[in-house]
């Protein structure tokens, strides 16, 4: 990845962020920047990912739609080497946005040789999960 991206690869976690207005933040606080004096507006985030060549990976979109939508689309008009990588259950509906659904992951099935242990406490989380929603998928 140090090829494609020399200014890294940097993973910003949605999922404890309740308001579309604290994403430019957490990208800021992902990334390390603490110490901006123009703030921690998007236009001064913009400025910082100027010229630099990274992937933005925002993780856990879905709860936060309006923010992350224009967050990738204000960096990647004003940052054409910044790549944004968004996993979500729903699209951003940005501009060059492309969607790639990901099928859910399967459990090895009973008596699977690779990795019975690591499969047994899946399948016990997954019950333990279901028991919890009262028995919904």
């Amino acid at each position: 990845m140090s090829r494609g991206f020399p200014d890294g690869a940097w993973l910003v976690l949605l999922a404890s962020i309740g308001d579309p207005l604290l994403v430019t933040q957490a990208v800021f606080n992902a990334l390390g920047v603490h110490d901006l004096s123009a703030g921690l507006s998007l236009s001064s985030l913009a400025d910082y990912l100027a010229g630099k060549r990274l992937l933005l990976l925002l993780d856990n979109c879905e709860h936060l739609l309006d923010g992350c939508a224009v967050l990738a689309s204000t960096l990647t008009t004003s940052c054409p080497d910044l790549h944004v990588l968004a996993t979500s259950r729903q699209a951003l509906g940005v501009a060059g946005e492309v969607r790639m659904v990901v099928p859910p992951m399967s459990l090895p099935a009973e008596g699977d040789e690779a990795s019975v242990p690591a499969a047994a406490r899946l399948r016990r989380r997954a019950a333990a999960d279901r028991t919890s929603r009262g028995g919904q998928s």
